[in-house]
């Protein structure tokens, strides 16, 4: 419990600071700071986390809150005055035990060794900026999140490293999407590095908080004099002669120039490509045409007609925050999808609450379990189908049943009075066959006057406007297609070419891709992936997670690399193994049922974007290195 200095605190300032803490949260840094086990017996267990809603006082009645801020008061004081904590580092049985306890059923077992692996991360500290002696060198393409947090893990063993970025800051897809609206589905508290805390301003953030933390992440880290910015890579050749990656790039004056390491790193992320119908006539159509990932910083909607194509993630937030703008707004939407009611969504974060993360031991780090049981892991009970369920395909299971009457409860109640709405807003397949999504003022935009909610898909623009797939022509003076990125398509903006010539979108057929942990590719050496295939949490919750795990495989294999001098070839029976494993669970969950149409299959109706376990799972398969997946070939070179 080392990671907060300790701080000469006013009394008053810890106690109105204590007042806005979470008390599932308080309950296990109190067992930790006293020794105390009782803060984690009845009375105080907290009632079980229902939906995605958390409840501060963890259904405790104020008296014993009370009384547990109180004695956090004491014990927080007298640890900034010098005293020890009674169990900073609580064996795996009891920190299993305080786990369950703060959530109020058991915990996933895994929860203990990861939640020992974060505040180890934490204790270290800043990473130590001097290289050592490992001679073996990478090329990281992409400084959104997943490469900076490799970065940061290969600075941190002595790594050598260069980031090529083709923006010209950090950020990826968190510096280009700034379209109205856009940010985060997930508290931004548990959407954050475990490297990197932050003083978050908002539950929720919106996309320049997002930016101004990842320059956070970039300055704290002194990433930039290793990155280089308005660099395009153009090719990317794994050299046989050399056992090199080859990396031409081009920047953004036209400057050609050739770069080359023994390890090659994509960074790209799945959200690098917008992707935009073929439809017919968008050269004919008279006014703006714009995709929500390419939004120009000038486009006035003040008092236009404006068609949004698509109701998916990007459009339930656009819509809320323009339709005040607009003189009109028809919203084409081919599918319903279900919404979640979250009253935090434009909640701001008081600073007694950071005050707490920067002043209370351990209070971020029970915080961020907390947060990702609910927003991780919390829905997968609900996903698996079961086959002799007699609802199907309205549900898949009983719980998921509870769900779907729970979800259509509310969206009846947002839409009372608008039967017509109602019956285009219900979806027909099961809760979470696609990501869920969260009511920021969705349901009260659709309801509004100038607002027409159209369930048809798009046949094709016209001169002046859009036509249905009905026939209708709508009039309007701007197109905005909210219709996602081209998530199928992995590595789409990076050629690669590996072991014998073979382009790796040849292998994965543009959008059938398949990758051992959505790492690494036989007959791509020393090619590792981050957000590949099969590595977004499929119900929701933070890719980050998996993006700090997934740094710290690769860097365990880059030192193997290094100390054995080798060449590292995924085997191909170790990917054929672990993607049979991979599709044979997805078709049991959800959204791998025949009936739901979803960005994350493929034409062929293969899941190819949603990971089937929980996140805690892949934990378990990929936080360590293991050589005997891979032929190992020692480099012809040497060293």
């Amino acid at each position: 419990m080392s990671e907060i200095r300790r701080q000469n605190i006013e009394r008053a300032a810890l106690e109105r600071a204590l007042a806005h803490s979470n008390i599932p949260t308080l309950l296990p840094v109190l067992v930790q700071l006293t020794g105390d086990l009782s803060w984690m017996r009845e009375p105080y267990i907290p009632v079980r986390v229902r939906g995605l809603m958390d409840d501060d006082s963890g259904g405790l009645a104020p008296e014993l809150q009370n009384k547990a801020r109180r004695a956090a008061l004491e014990a927080v004081l007298a640890w900034h005055a010098g005293g020890e904590a009674a169990i900073p580092k609580p064996d795996r049985g009891t920190l299993h035990e305080l786990m369950s306890a703060a959530i109020g059923h058991e915990a996933r077992p895994e929860y203990a060794d990861i939640f020992a692996e974060d505040m180890r991360i934490r204790e270290d500290g800043a990473p130590d900026m001097s290289f050592s002696s490992i001679a073996t060198d990478v090329i990281i393409v992409g400084a959104g999140f997943s490469g900076m947090r490799a970065a940061i893990e290969f600075r941190s063993r002595g790594i050598p490293f260069t980031v090529i970025e083709r923006s010209p800051d950090v950020g990826g897809v968190w510096l280009t999407s700034t379209y109205p609206g856009a940010g985060v589905d997930t508290p931004s508290q548990l959407y954050s590095l475990t490297t990197d805390p932050y003083p978050w301003s908002s539950v929720f953030a919106r996309q320049p908080e997002m930016l101004r933390y990842a320059r956070f992440v970039a300055e704290r880290n002194d990433l930039r004099q290793s990155i280089q910015f308005d660099t395009e890579v153009t090719a990317a050749v794994w050299n046989e002669d050399s056992e090199n990656w080859v990396v031409q790039t081009r920047s953004a004056d036209g400057t050609a120039d050739t770069l080359s390491a023994r390890v090659l790193v994509s960074a790209v992320g799945t959200f690098a490509g917008a992707a935009l119908p073929d439809i017919p006539g968008l050269d004919d159509f008279e006014g703006p045409v714009i995709h929500t990932a390419e939004w120009p910083a000038d486009l006035d909607l003040r008092d236009k007609r404006v068609a949004v194509i698509g109701a998916g993630a990007s459009a339930m937030q656009l819509v809320p925050a323009v339709v005040d703008q607009v003189g009109e707004l028809a919203v084409f939407q081919r599918t319903p999808q279900w919404i979640a009611p979250v009253d935090d969504y434009f909640a701001e974060i008081p600073p007694e609450v950071d005050a707490l993360t920067r002043w209370v031991p351990g209070y971020r780090e029970w915080w961020r379990f907390r947060l990702a049981t609910i927003w991780n892991d919390g829905a997968y009970p609900s996903l698996r189908v079961d086959k002799e369920w007699e609802d199907y395909p309205h549900s898949v299971n009983r719980i998921n049943a509870s769900q779907r009457r729970y979800y259509e409860r509310y969206l009846r109640e947002q839409l009372a009075g608008r039967g017509d709405l109602i019956e285009n807003s219900l979806p027909k397949y099961p809760p979470f066959g696609k990501r869920l999504l969260l009511d920021n003022g969705w349901f009260a935009a659709i309801r509004k006057d100038h607002v027409r909610l159209i369930p048809r898909g798009v046949a094709s623009l016209e001169a002046g406007g859009v036509t249905d797939d009905s026939g209708e022509t709508h009039e309007v003076d701007v197109v905005v297609f909210a219709t996602g990125y081209t998530a199928t398509d992995y590595l789409s903006t990076l050629p690669v070419t590996g072991a014998g010539g073979v382009r790796l979108e040849d292998v994965w057929q543009h959008e059938n891709a398949k990758a051992y942990l959505g790492m690494t590719v036989p007959g791509f050496p020393n090619l590792f992936i981050m957000y590949g295939p099969n590595t977004h949490p499929g119900p929701g919750g933070s890719y980050l997670f998996i993006a700090e795990v997934e740094a710290n495989y690769i860097a365990e294999a880059v030192e193997y690399i290094d100390a054995e001098a080798c060449v590292l070839d995924l085997r191909p029976d170790v990917l054929d193994g672990y993607q049979a494993e991979v599709d044979a669970t997805n078709e049991e969950l959800v959204w791998g049922a025949d009936l739901v149409r979803t960005y994350v299959k493929n034409s062929a109706g293969r899941v190819v974007i949603f990971l089937p376990w929980p996140v805690s799972d892949y934990w378990l398969r990929a936080h360590e290195f293991h050589s005997e997946d891979y032929r190992v070939r020692t480099r012809i070179s040497g060293r």
